[in-house]
C-alpha cells in the first residue's frame, strides 16, 4: 500500500499498533546532503501480525512517501511510537542507518529504539549457535546475498540508486521499495523457527524444509516477489511468539548520531554454544598473522560448478587501500576492478558494495584492511601480505596461480576494466611495472 495522504497514514498507524514485528527500510536520493548524512525520501514499514487464536501470520507493507503525505507531524508521531513500542520487534538491514535517515527527514533524531535487531547480527548469532544451513557469518553481507543464502532467492536491486526525490513514484519504485521491507519479515520467520528448532533439537532436515516452505510463495523466476498470502506456521499462539521476540530485541540509544545497542542479559544473545566459544577464542588471533595466509575458501573460476563462470577466468576487486595494485593487474591484462573512494564515514558502505559486487560478478576480493578481513564477511576474501605494489602484484600472480594476459593488456591503467573493454583490447604489452621509467615503453 502506498501512503500518500493523511488518511492512508492513519490506516498505517492502526496496522503498526497491532503488529508484533515491523521490517524497516528507507530510500533516499543517490547523492549526499550538505550535512553529509542521508535524508530519507521514502520509508517502508512491513507489518507482521497474528490474529488472536490464529496460527496465520499476516503481512502488510506500507510505502510512505514522506514528501507527498504533507503532514509530517502525523508520520513523525507514528514513527516515534513504533520505535518506543518495546512489544513490537523492529528488524532491518543496516537498521541504524535507515532509522537515522528517517529521523533526519522527520526531525526526530535521538528517539531511542526499544526492541530492535539488525538482521545480519541475528543470523550471525544463529550461525554461532550451530544452526544448520548457514555458512559463515552474515556481517557486512548485502540483503540480496542474505536472501540467496537463506531462502535461495535473489532481490532485484536495480532501482536502489534511482531518483527517489522525484514525485510521483513509479510503480516499479513502489514494488522495489515494498520488496525491500517485506523480505525482512520472511528472514525473521525463518530465524524465529530456526531458533525454536534449535532449542527443541528438531534436526537439520526440518529446518531446511522450513526454509523451502517460507521461500516457495515468494519465488518468481528465482527473484523475490511480494506475496499477500498469509503463512501458516506451527506455534502456540502469539504469546509464544512474543516471548521469543523479547529475547531477540535489543534496546538502542543514540549519542552524537551513533547507535549504542544494549543486549538482553539472558536468552538468545547470551545462549551458550560450542561454536560461539570457539569463535571467541579465534577472535583474538584473526587480525593478520594467522588467517591472512589462507587462500579464499571459494575461488569462482576454479570452484564454481557453472562452466560459464569457470570460463571467465581470474577476476578481482580491490579495496580502497589497493588502488595501485588494481592498476598494475590491469596493465598485465588481468580483470581487476577498484572500489570507489569515499569519505571515512562511508567506508562501511564501500565494504558492503565490494562484497555484493564480488559475489554478483564472481570476483575474489583483495584487501589490506585487517578489520575488514578479520570479519570474514565473504568466502571470496584474500588478505594481501606484501606492502609494495610490485611485491603485491607478484604475490597475486604466484599465490593465486594467475597468468599474465598479453592479449588484453591495458594501455591506460586509470580506466576501469569495463571502460577498457568498451574500447577493445590493446595490442602491445608493457615490459614491467608503472614507475620503472626505463621499462615502461611499449615493445
Amino acid at each position: 500500500m502506498v501512503v500518500e495522504t493523511v488518511l492512508d497514514m492513519q490506516a498505517c498507524q492502526r496496522a503498526l499498533e497491532h503488529a508484533i514485528v515491523v521490517g524497516i527500510d528507507a530510500e533516499w536520493p543517490p547523492y549526499m546532503t550538505s550535512s553529509g548524512s542521508p535524508r530519507a525520501s521514502v520509508v517502508q514499514l512491513a507489518c507482521l501480525s497474528v490474529p488472536e487464536g490464529s496460527q496465520e501470520l499476516h503481512k502488510k507493507t506500507f510505502v510512505i512517501d514522506i514528501d507527498t503525505v504533507g503532514d509530517k507531524e502525523c508520520i513523525r508521531n507514528a514513527f516515534k511510537s513504533l520505535l518506543k513500542n518495546s512489544l513490537c520487534l523492529k528488524i532491518g538491514h543496516s537498521l541504524d542507518t535507515d532509522i537515522k535517515a528517517v529521523s533526519l527527514a522527520l526531525d526526530c533524531v535521538g528517539t531511542p529504539a526499544l526492541g530492535a535487531v539488525e538482521v545480519t547480527q541475528l543470523y550471525t548469532r544463529l550461525w554461532h549457535m550451530g544452526a544448520p544451513g548457514l555458512h559463515g557469518t552474515f556481517k557486512m553481507k548485502g540483503l540480496s546475498a542474505m536472501l540467496m543464502d537463506v531462502l535461495g532467492v535473489s532481490l532485484d536491486k536495480t532501482l536502489q540508486c534511482s531518483a527517489w526525490e522525484k514525485k510521483p513514484l513509479s510503480s516499479e519504485q513502489v514494488l522495489y521499495a515494498a520488496n525491500d521491507a517485506a523480505c525482512l519479515l520472511d528472514l525473521f520467520i525463518v530465524a524465529f523457527c530456526m531458533y525454536q528448532s534449535l532449542l527443541e533439537d528438531q534436526g537439520e532436515q526440518k529446518i531446511r524444509d522450513l526454509m523451502e516452505r517460507v521461500a516457495r510463495p515468494c519465488k518468481e523466476g528465482g527473484m523475490y516477489c511480494l506475496t499477500r498470502q498469509p503463512q501458516v506456521l506451527e506455534f502456540d499462539g502469539s504469546d509464544t511468539l512474543r516471548t521469543a521476540l523479547s529475547e531477540f530485541g535489543q534496546d538502542w540509544s543514540w549519542s552524537n548520531g551513533t547507535s549504542r545497542r544494549i543486549s538482553k542479559k539472558s536468552g538468545f544473545w547470551n545462549a551458550s554454544s560450542a561454536k560461539g566459544k570457539q569463535h571467541q577464542k579465534k577472535k583474538k588471533t584473526c587480525r593478520t598473522k594467522v588467517l591472512h595466509k589462507i587462500l579464499p575458501q571459494f575461488i569462482p573460476w576454479r570452484d564454481s560448478p557453472d562452466p560459464n563462470v569457470r570460463g571467465q577466468g581470474p577476476r578481482f576487486i580491490c579495496d580502497v587501500m589497493l588502488l595501485g595494485l588494481a592498476r598494475q593487474l590491469r596493465l598485465w591484462g588481468i580483470d581487476a576492478e577498484a572500489a570507489p573512494t569515499l569519505s571515512k564515514w562511508e567506508r562501511y558502505l564501500t565494504q558492503r558494495r565490494i562484497v555484493e559486487q564480488a559475489e554478483a560478478e564472481n570476483r575474489v576480493i583483495l584487501t589490506k584492511d585487517t578489520i575488514f578481513y578479520a570479519r570474514r564477511v565473504s568466502d571470496q576474501l584474500y588478505f594481501v601480505i606484501n606492502e609494495t605494489k610490485k611485491a603485491q602484484a607478484e604475490e597475486i600472480i604466484t599465490i593465486q596461480k594467475v597468468q599474465k594476459n598479453s592479449r588484453q593488456v591495458m594501455m591506460c591503467p586509470l580506466l576501469s576494466w569495463r571502460e577498457f573493454q568498451s574500447f577493445g583490447s590493446a595490442q602491445k604489452t608493457p615490459n614491467t611495472f608503472i614507475g620503472m621509467e626505463a621499462n615502461t615503453q611499449m615493445q
